[in-house]
Protein backbone atom coordinates (compact mmCIF):
# COMPACT_ATOMS: atom_id res chain seq x y z
CA UNK A 1 0.00 0.00 0.00
CA UNK A 2 1.54 3.28 -0.97
CA UNK A 3 1.31 5.40 2.31
CA UNK A 4 2.51 8.62 0.30
CA UNK A 5 -1.07 8.29 -1.67
CA UNK A 6 -2.81 7.81 1.99
CA UNK A 7 -1.05 11.62 2.98
CA UNK A 8 -1.53 13.73 -0.14
CA UNK A 9 -4.74 12.18 -1.12
CA UNK A 10 -8.14 14.10 -0.12
CA UNK A 11 -9.81 11.91 2.15
CA UNK A 12 -12.82 10.50 1.88
CA UNK A 13 -15.67 11.81 4.74
CA UNK A 14 -19.31 9.93 5.43
CA UNK A 15 -21.23 12.56 7.72
CA UNK A 16 -23.89 10.60 8.85
CA UNK A 17 -26.31 13.28 10.48
CA UNK A 18 -29.62 13.80 10.47
CA UNK A 19 -29.75 17.80 12.38
CA UNK A 20 -29.36 19.76 9.20
CA UNK A 21 -28.59 23.05 11.28
CA UNK A 22 -25.23 20.29 12.08
CA UNK A 23 -24.69 19.54 8.65
CA UNK A 24 -24.18 23.41 7.64
CA UNK A 25 -22.20 23.71 10.48
CA UNK A 26 -19.78 21.02 9.27
CA UNK A 27 -19.35 21.75 5.58
CA UNK A 28 -18.58 25.38 6.22
CA UNK A 29 -16.08 24.41 8.90
CA UNK A 30 -14.07 22.16 6.55
CA UNK A 31 -14.86 25.01 3.85
CA UNK A 32 -13.37 27.64 6.15
CA UNK A 33 -10.10 25.59 7.20
CA UNK A 34 -9.64 24.32 3.63
CA UNK A 35 -9.37 20.36 5.15
CA UNK A 36 -8.53 18.16 2.25
CA UNK A 37 -12.12 16.23 2.89
CA UNK A 38 -14.30 15.08 0.28
CA UNK A 39 -17.60 15.05 2.18
CA UNK A 40 -20.75 12.66 1.79
CA UNK A 41 -23.77 13.44 4.07
CA UNK A 42 -26.40 11.34 4.57
CA UNK A 43 -29.09 11.28 7.70
CA UNK A 44 -29.89 8.09 8.74
CA UNK A 45 -28.75 4.55 9.62
CA UNK A 46 -30.30 2.96 6.14
CA UNK A 47 -29.12 5.83 4.18
CA UNK A 48 -25.56 5.07 5.56
CA UNK A 49 -25.93 1.23 4.96
CA UNK A 50 -26.63 1.80 1.41
CA UNK A 51 -24.15 4.12 0.03
CA UNK A 52 -21.59 1.56 2.31
CA UNK A 53 -22.73 -0.90 0.63
CA UNK A 54 -21.22 0.85 -2.81
CA UNK A 55 -18.82 3.00 -1.58
CA UNK A 56 -15.61 2.94 0.25
CA UNK A 57 -14.52 5.39 2.57
CA UNK A 58 -11.59 6.60 4.82
CA UNK A 59 -13.76 7.91 7.74
CA UNK A 60 -17.22 7.93 9.07
CA UNK A 61 -18.50 10.48 11.47
CA UNK A 62 -21.33 9.17 12.68
CA UNK A 63 -24.24 11.07 15.12
CA UNK A 64 -25.14 9.04 17.49
CA UNK A 65 -28.93 9.85 17.84
CA UNK A 66 -30.43 9.28 14.67
CA UNK A 67 -33.65 9.45 13.40
CA UNK A 68 -34.20 5.83 12.36
CA UNK A 69 -31.94 4.48 15.10
CA UNK A 70 -28.61 5.15 16.73
CA UNK A 71 -24.82 4.81 15.94
CA UNK A 72 -24.94 1.04 17.26
CA UNK A 73 -26.97 0.13 14.73
CA UNK A 74 -24.69 0.90 12.04
CA UNK A 75 -21.57 -0.13 13.40
CA UNK A 76 -21.75 -4.09 12.25
CA UNK A 77 -22.11 -2.18 8.48
CA UNK A 78 -18.59 -0.09 8.85
CA UNK A 79 -16.62 -3.40 8.47
CA UNK A 80 -12.36 -1.71 8.49
CA UNK A 81 -13.62 1.66 8.56
CA UNK A 82 -12.68 3.84 10.94
CA UNK A 83 -15.57 5.65 13.09
CA UNK A 84 -15.68 8.94 15.20
CA UNK A 85 -18.52 8.67 17.03
CA UNK A 86 -20.64 12.12 17.90
CA UNK A 87 -23.20 13.06 20.73
CA UNK A 88 -24.95 16.08 22.33
CA UNK A 89 -25.03 13.63 25.43
CA UNK A 90 -21.93 13.60 26.69
CA UNK A 91 -22.91 10.33 28.54
CA UNK A 92 -20.16 8.30 30.02
CA UNK A 93 -21.19 4.92 29.56
CA UNK A 94 -21.77 5.25 26.16
CA UNK A 95 -18.37 6.77 25.60
CA UNK A 96 -16.77 3.33 26.97
CA UNK A 97 -19.61 1.18 25.23
CA UNK A 98 -18.49 2.91 21.56
CA UNK A 99 -14.69 2.41 22.17
CA UNK A 100 -15.03 -1.27 23.56
CA UNK A 101 -17.07 -1.75 20.12
CA UNK A 102 -14.38 -0.39 18.07
CA UNK A 103 -15.03 3.24 17.10
CA UNK A 104 -11.44 5.28 17.17
CA UNK A 105 -13.11 8.46 18.72
CA UNK A 106 -15.67 9.43 20.80
CA UNK A 107 -16.62 13.44 20.56
CA UNK A 108 -19.33 15.42 22.57
CA UNK A 109 -21.11 17.97 20.96
CA UNK A 110 -21.49 21.65 22.42
CA UNK A 111 -24.14 23.94 21.69
CA UNK A 112 -21.50 26.32 19.96
CA UNK A 113 -19.83 23.84 17.50
CA UNK A 114 -16.45 24.11 19.20
CA UNK A 115 -16.33 20.19 19.04
CA UNK A 116 -15.69 20.75 15.13
CA UNK A 117 -12.23 22.02 15.54
CA UNK A 118 -11.51 18.99 17.44
CA UNK A 119 -12.43 16.93 14.61
CA UNK A 120 -8.95 17.62 12.17
CA UNK A 121 -7.00 16.31 14.86
CA UNK A 122 -8.51 13.11 15.40
CA UNK A 123 -9.11 12.74 11.73
CA UNK A 124 -5.22 13.53 11.56
CA UNK A 125 -4.63 10.53 13.94
CA UNK A 126 -6.38 8.16 12.20
CA UNK A 127 -4.60 8.42 8.92
CA UNK A 128 -1.23 8.38 10.74
CA UNK A 129 -2.85 5.15 12.17
CA UNK A 130 -3.82 4.09 8.75
CA UNK A 131 -0.29 5.13 7.28
CA UNK A 132 1.52 3.15 10.09
CA UNK A 133 -0.81 0.06 9.54
CA UNK A 134 -0.02 0.10 5.74
CA UNK A 135 3.69 0.54 6.42
CA UNK A 136 3.83 -2.56 8.12
CA UNK A 137 1.34 -4.63 6.25
CA UNK A 138 4.11 -3.53 3.34
CA UNK A 139 6.84 -5.22 5.89
CA UNK A 140 5.33 -7.93 6.33
CA UNK A 141 4.46 -9.04 2.77
CA UNK A 142 8.40 -8.15 1.88
CA UNK A 143 9.33 -10.62 4.82
CA UNK A 144 7.10 -13.41 3.93
CA UNK A 145 8.22 -12.86 0.12
CA UNK A 146 11.91 -12.94 1.54
CA UNK A 147 11.49 -15.76 3.54
CA UNK A 148 9.53 -17.66 0.72
CA UNK A 149 11.97 -17.22 -1.78
CA UNK A 150 14.70 -17.84 0.36
CA UNK A 151 13.72 -21.21 1.25
CA UNK A 152 13.01 -22.11 -1.75
CA UNK A 153 16.43 -21.37 -3.43
CA UNK A 154 18.06 -23.12 -0.42
CA UNK A 155 15.21 -26.50 -0.91
CA UNK A 156 17.55 -27.17 -3.94
CA UNK A 157 20.84 -27.82 -3.46
CA UNK A 158 19.50 -29.22 -0.03
CA UNK A 159 17.94 -31.86 -1.65
CA UNK A 160 21.29 -32.80 -3.65
CA UNK A 161 22.99 -32.87 -0.83
CA UNK A 162 20.80 -35.02 1.13
CA UNK A 163 20.54 -37.71 -2.27
CA UNK A 164 24.32 -37.34 -2.43
CA UNK A 165 24.86 -38.10 1.43
CA UNK A 166 22.25 -40.91 1.12
CA UNK A 167 23.57 -43.13 -1.96
CA UNK A 168 26.91 -42.34 0.02
CA UNK A 169 25.90 -44.09 3.37
CA UNK A 170 24.26 -46.78 1.12
CA UNK A 171 27.12 -47.97 -0.08
CA UNK A 172 26.82 -46.66 -3.78
CA UNK A 173 29.96 -44.83 -4.26
CA UNK A 174 32.11 -47.74 -3.33
CA UNK A 175 33.13 -48.94 0.36
CA UNK A 176 32.31 -46.61 3.32
CA UNK A 177 35.22 -46.70 6.21
CA UNK A 178 33.78 -46.51 9.88
CA UNK A 179 35.22 -42.92 10.66
CA UNK A 180 33.76 -41.65 7.20
CA UNK A 181 30.39 -43.21 8.02
CA UNK A 182 30.11 -41.31 10.89
CA UNK A 183 30.50 -37.94 9.62
CA UNK A 184 28.23 -38.65 6.77
CA UNK A 185 25.61 -39.61 9.62
CA UNK A 186 26.78 -36.23 11.25
CA UNK A 187 26.13 -34.26 7.57
CA UNK A 188 22.94 -36.33 7.38
CA UNK A 189 21.15 -35.14 10.83
CA UNK A 190 22.47 -31.25 9.98
CA UNK A 191 21.19 -31.69 6.62
CA UNK A 192 17.79 -32.97 8.17
CA UNK A 193 17.73 -29.77 11.02
CA UNK A 194 18.23 -27.49 8.12
CA UNK A 195 15.57 -29.01 6.31
CA UNK A 196 13.28 -28.84 9.54
CA UNK A 197 13.98 -25.10 9.66
CA UNK A 198 13.28 -24.11 6.46
CA UNK A 199 9.75 -25.67 6.53
CA UNK A 200 9.16 -23.78 9.62
CA UNK A 201 10.40 -20.91 7.87
CA UNK A 202 8.17 -21.43 4.75
CA UNK A 203 4.86 -22.48 7.23
CA UNK A 204 4.86 -19.75 9.18
CA UNK A 205 4.96 -17.38 5.99
CA UNK A 206 2.46 -19.18 4.55
CA UNK A 207 0.30 -19.13 7.86
CA UNK A 208 0.99 -14.91 8.24
CA UNK A 209 -0.16 -14.66 4.34
CA UNK A 210 -3.16 -17.08 4.43
CA UNK A 211 -1.63 -19.43 2.06
CA UNK A 212 -1.33 -22.21 3.67
CA UNK A 213 -4.31 -24.81 3.35
CA UNK A 214 -5.78 -28.01 5.42
CA UNK A 215 -6.32 -30.94 3.25
CA UNK A 216 -9.22 -31.95 5.78
CA UNK A 217 -10.28 -35.85 6.23
CA UNK A 218 -11.55 -38.36 8.51
CA UNK A 219 -9.28 -40.07 10.51
CA UNK A 220 -8.83 -41.94 14.03
CA UNK A 221 -6.38 -39.71 16.11
CA UNK A 222 -4.79 -42.92 17.68
CA UNK A 223 -2.71 -44.09 15.29
CA UNK A 224 -1.27 -40.82 14.34
CA UNK A 225 -0.29 -40.15 18.35
CA UNK A 226 1.30 -43.85 17.82
CA UNK A 227 3.27 -42.63 14.94
CA UNK A 228 4.48 -39.44 16.38
CA UNK A 229 5.77 -41.58 19.34
CA UNK A 230 7.80 -44.31 16.85
CA UNK A 231 9.37 -41.27 15.05
CA UNK A 232 11.01 -39.93 18.19
CA UNK A 233 11.65 -43.45 19.64
CA UNK A 234 15.22 -42.73 19.29
CA UNK A 235 15.74 -39.73 21.37
CA UNK A 236 13.44 -41.18 23.94
CA UNK A 237 16.26 -44.08 24.10
CA UNK A 238 18.99 -41.72 24.25
CA UNK A 239 18.08 -40.27 27.60
CA UNK A 240 16.49 -43.63 28.98
CA UNK A 241 13.09 -41.80 28.60
CA UNK A 242 9.85 -43.75 29.85
CA UNK A 243 7.02 -43.68 27.97
CA UNK A 244 3.74 -43.37 30.10
CA UNK A 245 0.34 -43.94 27.56
CA UNK A 246 -3.16 -43.83 28.87
CA UNK A 247 -6.09 -43.85 26.54
CA UNK A 248 -9.64 -45.21 27.92
CA UNK A 249 -10.68 -45.02 24.41
CA UNK A 250 -10.06 -46.77 21.50
CA UNK A 251 -10.95 -44.25 19.12
CA UNK A 252 -10.80 -40.73 18.77
CA UNK A 253 -12.35 -39.69 15.18
CA UNK A 254 -11.65 -35.86 14.15
CA UNK A 255 -11.82 -34.48 11.00
CA UNK A 256 -8.72 -32.36 10.60
CA UNK A 257 -5.16 -32.38 8.16
CA UNK A 258 -3.73 -35.69 9.00
CA UNK A 259 -0.10 -34.45 8.60
CA UNK A 260 -0.52 -30.99 9.92
CA UNK A 261 -1.66 -32.88 13.34
CA UNK A 262 1.01 -35.41 12.99
CA UNK A 263 3.41 -32.32 12.49
CA UNK A 264 2.05 -30.84 16.04
CA UNK A 265 1.92 -33.77 18.26
CA UNK A 266 5.16 -34.46 16.94
CA UNK A 267 6.92 -31.21 17.78
CA UNK A 268 4.75 -31.63 21.03
CA UNK A 269 6.28 -34.40 22.41
CA UNK A 270 9.66 -33.64 20.92
CA UNK A 271 9.84 -30.76 23.26
CA UNK A 272 8.82 -32.94 25.92
CA UNK A 273 11.65 -35.07 25.45
CA UNK A 274 14.08 -32.09 25.01
CA UNK A 275 13.26 -30.81 28.33
CA UNK A 276 13.09 -34.15 29.98
CA UNK A 277 15.82 -34.96 32.20
CA UNK A 278 17.85 -38.35 31.86
CA UNK A 279 15.89 -41.24 32.80
CA UNK A 280 12.59 -39.20 33.21
CA UNK A 281 9.40 -39.65 31.93
CA UNK A 282 6.56 -38.69 29.53
CA UNK A 283 3.01 -39.13 30.14
CA UNK A 284 0.70 -39.06 27.13
CA UNK A 285 -3.27 -39.66 27.50
CA UNK A 286 -6.20 -39.05 25.66
CA UNK A 287 -10.15 -39.02 26.55
CA UNK A 288 -12.85 -37.38 25.06
CA UNK A 289 -14.63 -33.98 27.07
CA UNK A 290 -17.77 -33.68 25.51
CA UNK A 291 -17.19 -33.20 22.15
CA UNK A 292 -13.69 -32.68 22.13
CA UNK A 293 -10.92 -35.07 21.54
CA UNK A 294 -8.21 -34.57 24.20
CA UNK A 295 -4.61 -35.36 24.18
CA UNK A 296 -2.21 -34.59 27.04
CA UNK A 297 1.95 -34.82 27.27
CA UNK A 298 2.96 -34.38 30.54
CA UNK A 299 6.77 -34.21 31.13
CA UNK A 300 8.86 -33.94 34.37
CA UNK A 301 11.21 -31.26 33.01
CA UNK A 302 12.97 -28.18 34.39
CA UNK A 303 9.16 -26.12 34.06
CA UNK A 304 8.30 -22.84 33.24
CA UNK A 305 7.44 -19.77 35.36
CA UNK A 306 3.84 -18.71 35.23
CA UNK A 307 4.92 -15.33 33.73
CA UNK A 308 6.59 -17.08 31.07
CA UNK A 309 3.91 -19.64 29.75
CA UNK A 310 2.22 -17.46 26.96
CA UNK A 311 5.43 -16.02 25.68
CA UNK A 312 6.82 -19.96 24.54
CA UNK A 313 4.09 -19.61 21.36
CA UNK A 314 5.82 -16.05 20.30
CA UNK A 315 7.79 -16.78 16.88
CA UNK A 316 11.12 -17.03 17.23
CA UNK A 317 11.24 -18.27 21.09
CA UNK A 318 13.82 -21.05 22.26
CA UNK A 319 12.43 -22.60 25.57
CA UNK A 320 15.71 -23.85 26.57
CA UNK A 321 16.65 -20.06 26.96
CA UNK A 322 13.76 -19.82 29.83
CA UNK A 323 14.20 -22.96 31.52
CA UNK A 324 17.61 -24.11 31.15
CA UNK A 325 19.46 -26.92 29.15
CA UNK A 326 17.59 -28.52 26.04
CA UNK A 327 18.08 -28.56 22.30
CA UNK A 328 17.29 -25.45 20.39
CA UNK A 329 15.86 -24.67 17.35
CA UNK A 330 14.61 -21.88 14.97
CA UNK A 331 11.68 -20.91 17.91
CA UNK A 332 8.93 -21.04 15.56
CA UNK A 333 7.19 -24.93 16.33
CA UNK A 334 5.10 -24.39 19.12
CA UNK A 335 4.02 -21.09 17.80
CA UNK A 336 3.40 -23.04 14.17
CA UNK A 337 1.40 -25.82 16.33
CA UNK A 338 -0.36 -23.36 17.79
CA UNK A 339 -1.22 -21.88 14.84
CA UNK A 340 -2.59 -25.22 13.29
CA UNK A 341 -4.46 -26.25 16.17
CA UNK A 342 -6.40 -22.92 16.39
CA UNK A 343 -6.94 -23.02 12.29
CA UNK A 344 -9.00 -26.50 12.99
CA UNK A 345 -11.15 -25.20 15.40
CA UNK A 346 -8.96 -26.55 18.30
CA UNK A 347 -6.52 -25.27 21.12
CA UNK A 348 -3.51 -25.84 23.14
CA UNK A 349 -3.51 -24.87 27.05
CA UNK A 350 -0.27 -24.71 29.19
CA UNK A 351 0.54 -25.33 32.57
CA UNK A 352 3.30 -25.63 34.32
CA UNK A 353 5.22 -24.91 37.05
CA UNK A 354 9.61 -24.97 37.75
CA UNK A 355 10.31 -28.27 39.64
CA UNK A 356 6.99 -30.08 38.59
CA UNK A 357 7.19 -30.10 35.17
CA UNK A 358 4.95 -29.11 32.15
CA UNK A 359 1.28 -30.26 31.01
CA UNK A 360 0.51 -29.55 27.61
CA UNK A 361 -3.34 -30.04 26.39
CA UNK A 362 -4.36 -30.30 23.00
CA UNK A 363 -8.08 -30.24 21.90
CA UNK A 364 -9.64 -30.96 18.98
CA UNK A 365 -12.95 -30.87 17.76
CA UNK A 366 -14.42 -34.26 17.30
CA UNK A 367 -15.39 -35.71 14.03
CA UNK A 368 -19.20 -34.76 13.51
CA UNK A 369 -19.52 -38.79 12.56
CA UNK A 370 -18.18 -39.80 16.08
CA UNK A 371 -20.40 -41.87 18.45
CA UNK A 372 -19.29 -43.17 21.68
CA UNK A 373 -19.19 -45.90 22.67
CA UNK A 374 -21.63 -46.96 25.17
CA UNK A 375 -20.17 -47.66 28.68
CA UNK A 376 -20.50 -50.96 30.21
CA UNK A 377 -21.24 -51.79 33.59
CA UNK A 378 -21.13 -54.59 35.87
CA UNK A 379 -23.56 -56.34 37.75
Amino acid sequence: MDTKAIENKKHKILLVEDDRVDQMAFKRFVDEEELPYDCTVVEGIADARDILSRRKFDIIILDYFLGDGIAFDLLDSTKDTPVIMVTGSGDEQIAVKAMKAGTRDYLVKDPAGNYLNVIPAAVDNIIEHKKAEAELQEYSRLKNEFITNISHELRTPLTIFKNIISNALAGGMGPVGPNLRENLKVADEAAERLAGIIGSFVDISEIETGDLKLNLTGFDLQPVIAGALNSLSTLTAEKNIELKLNSPVDKLFIDADRERISQVLTELINNAIKFSAQNGYIEISTETIYNEACIRIRDNGPGIESSEIDKIFDHFVQMGKMIGAGGHGTGLGLSIAKELIEMHGGRIEVWSKPGQGTLVTVFLPLSSQYVPEPETTTV
